[in-house]
């Protein structure tokens, strides 16, 4: 313990009072660093979470025998099907499955399962505009 006291007093005596400040300055900006590094670390494990969820729904979606009811609830006009269909559209149409954000899901070995999605949504779609045009 001697000797690291040692050290220090001559170590403190070769550095100028500018020097330490710097030094000093440059351990708090390395401890902000990791504040944000940490911060960094968290938002992408909560993005690592919400697609992991998408990842859960889009299959649940896909199993479902009520995709109808999942995907366009709540659509009582044709408008209101046409922008159910839009929103879904700039999600799961294969163009759009390349995006950065895009679930996990339907990226890479998996792309071809958002083009089947978007096959139900534009064929649902269809189907209630047509019963629509009926009554």
């Amino acid at each position: 313990m001697e000797t690291i006291e040692e050290n220090l007093k001559e170590l403190q005596s070769m550095l100028s009072d500018e020097n330490i400040k710097d030094i000093v300055k440059g351990f708090k900006e390395l401890v902000e660093i990791l504040k944000t590094f940490k911060n960094h670390q968290k938002i992408v494990n909560y993005d690592t979470k919400l697609r992991q969820v998408a990842d859960y729904i889009i299959q649940d979606v896909m199993n479902s025998p009520c995709k109808e009811e999942i995907l366009f609830n709540y659509a009582l006009s044709e408008d209101e099907v046409n922008k159910r269909y839009r929103k879904l559209a700039l999600n799961f149409h294969p163009d759009k499955t390349n995006r950065p954000n895009t679930p996990y899901s339907l990226q890479g070995d998996h792309k071809n399962l958002g083009a089947e999605l978007f096959r139900y949504i534009t064929e649902i779609k269809e189907s209630l505009l047509a019963n629509y045009e009926k009554s």
